[in-house]
Formats: structure tokens, C-alpha cells, sequence
């Protein structure tokens, strides 16, 4: 049995709500303390399989489309990359305030373009602006797929591909191709399994929170699944689609419309925290906390200030270009 077609698709509070689980997780992922990154196998290790990757596909439910024009293409560019301009600036300074010296050189421009993390890490200083490139190079690749099915089939089926590739194999293919489109791919793969999953069947998603808790009891017993870990980001989706319509917190939706700037500030919070805080499980839940309020609160003030907004968030190339 086959949905109909608005059933596909998510309103504008579910979509929030997804987007504001999803910061959550990410916030929390990045909390040294919750999910310390020196445990093989860890909390950490298992939300990053699948929480920014929600984000790519969260897109595959929106019922709207670009248009295939400039105006269409360069309002995803400048919603994308002046943001990543401006934090991998931001990202920078600090870098150079921390190791107190300037260095700034053509790599440092080729990592920028790159858009991966290894790069970014390694002259930023951070690892998180590699969302933006990646998140920019893919909105444009769905927005051309959308147009033409054969784009769709093939980004899909290259996107299987990175699937099917070593660890290392997938390093050094996404670190080969610039703009962060090796990861586009692997996104978007991904992506079009939930999609489709959930077009074929009303029952898809309910088999997929199934599937997605047994591999998760799984991995935390440490039972092979050979290559389904891989399909954890799709029906980890899934399972959000179920549950979504059970969950109507004001907050969370808040959370969800402001993930943009809580995911780019979050980061220097948690450092912050974890630099001052004492590292008990409870300072580590306070820790989340002020890294997910603050970042929310800075956000919600620059859209407040239209100047900021518009030189920080732009909307489109006029709007930025027209800063008053």
C-alpha cells in the first residue's frame, strides 16, 4: 500500500520538531563529558552514524522545490557559504588566539574549499563548519535531481557506492572531490532509501523503528551486522516519522527553528564547559545545557537585529548585497 502524496511530506511543526531532536543529539554527541570520544564503541561513536545525517534527509520530505535558475542556485550558495565564511573566520581567530601565533597561507584557502573535516580541522581548528559546503553541495544536487530523474537515479546510485567503501576508501574519496560533494553523495544515498521506504509502504516506518532498535541493541552487544550498521541513518529517520506526530513541545520546535546558528555556536560552549567545569556526569548535563540555551539564545537575538541577520543568515544574494 503506497501513501498518498501529501501524506509524504512534513508540515512546517514536524519538521521543526525533527530538526530540534536532531540539535539535541548533535549537542549532546558533542559533549565530552555525556559521550567522551576516547570510548571505542561509545555513546559518541554510535550517535554520529546517524544524527547530522538527518539533516540530509530531512530535505527528501519537503514538499517544495528550487527553482533551476540563478536566483534558485545562488539563494542555497549564500544561505550556505556566508555562514561558513564567517564561522570559519570566527574559528580561526580562536585557533590562532590558542596556539598564539597568525599563520595564515594557500592551504588554509584550500582546506576552505575542500570543505571536508580532515582539512578544516587541520587549519581551523574545528570540525563542525564542514556541514555548510556539504549541506550547500547537496541542496543543490536534490534540487537538479528533483528536475531531472536520471540525476536522481544517478546520485543515488553513487551514493550507494561511498556506502560500499572501506573507511578508508570513503577518506580519501571525500577528501579527493572539493566542496564537501563526496559527503553530498553518501547523504544523499541515504537519504532517498528513507524516502522511498516511506513513499512504498504506510508500514515502512513503523518495520524501520524495528530495525533500527534491533541493530541498535546490536551494536551495543557488540553483534556483527555486517553492512545493515550503514542503513541505521535512513531508519533512524524512519523511526523519527513515527514518533514525530506524538511529540508537540513548543520548545522543541523552538529548538528545531534556530538549529542553524545553536549547531554553529554550540561548539566553543562545549569546549568552554568542559575546560571549566568539573567532569561529573551532572557538570556534564549542565554543560549541555548552557551549550544548547546560550547558542539558542544568540541565535534568536541576531535574527532579532535585522542588520545581523542579514550580514550573518542572508536569505538570498540581494538581501546581502542590500545590508541597511
Amino acid at each position: 500500500m503506497t501513501q498518498e502524496h501529501n501524506d509524504i511530506y512534513l508540515n512546517r511543526k514536524y519538521s521543526d520538531t525533527i530538526k530540534g531532536i536532531l540539535i539535541i543529539l548533535i549537542v549532546i554527541g558533542h559533549n565530552h563529558i555525556l559521550c567522551p570520544n576516547t570510548e571505542a564503541g561509545g555513546i559518541m561513536e554510535y550517535l554520529y552514524m546517524f544524527h547530522v545525517a538527518g539533516f540530509f534527509i530531512l530535505p527528501f520530505f519537503y514538499n517544495t522545490r528550487t527553482s533551476i535558475t540563478w536566483d534558485g542556485i545562488s539563494q542555497i550558495i549564500i544561505r550556505c557559504w556566508v555562514p561558513y565564511f564567517w564561522i570559519c573566520f570566527l574559528c580561526f581567530i580562536v585557533l590562532c588566539i590558542m596556539r598564539h601565533q597568525f599563520d595564515f597561507n594557500r592551504e588554509h584557502i584550500y582546506a576552505f574549499f575542500q570543505g571536508t573535516q580532515s582539512p578544516i580541522r587541520k587549519y581551523f581548528g574545528f570540525v563542525f563548519p564542514w556541514f555548510l559546503p556539504t549541506y550547500c553541495s547537496f541542496s543543490i544536487m536534490l534540487s537538479f535531481a528533483r528536475k531531472y530523474r536520471w540525476l536522481y537515479g544517478l546520485f543515488f546510485i553513487l551514493g550507494m557506492c561511498t556506502l560500499f567503501m572501506t573507511w578508508e576508501q570513503f577518506y580519501i574519496f571525500k577528501n579527493s572531490v572539493p566542496l564537501g560533494i563526496g559527503l553530498a553523495l553518501s547523504y544523499f544515498g541515504v537519504g532517498v532509501i528513507a524516502f522511498e521506504l516511506n513513499k512504498c509502504s504506510v508500514w515502512a516506518k513503523y518495520i524501520g523503528a524495528i530495525l533500527f532498535i534491533v541493530l541498535s541493541v546490536c551494536w551495543w552487544m557488540n553483534i556483527p551486522t555486517e553492512i545493515l550498521w550503514k542503513l541505521l541513518p535512513s531508519i533512524f529517520f524512519l523511526t523519527l516519522l513515527c514518533i514525530v506526530p506524538y511529540i508537540d513541545y513548543k520548545w522543541l520546535q523552538l529548538l528545531g527553528r534556530f538549529s542553524l546558528g545553536i549547531y554553529l555556536f554550540h561548539v566553543f560552549f562545549v569546549n568552554a564547559t568542559y575546560i571549566l567545569l568539573p567532569h561529573t556526569v551532572l557538570w556534564g548535563w549542565i554543560g549541555f545545557v548552557i551549550s544548547l540555551i546560550i547558542p539558542l539564545l544568540m541565535t534568536i537575538g541576531i535574527y532579532r537585529v535585522t542588520y545581523l541577520r542579514k550580514l550573518l543568515f542572508p536569505r538570498s544574494w540581494t538581501e546581502f548585497i542590500h545590508i541597511k
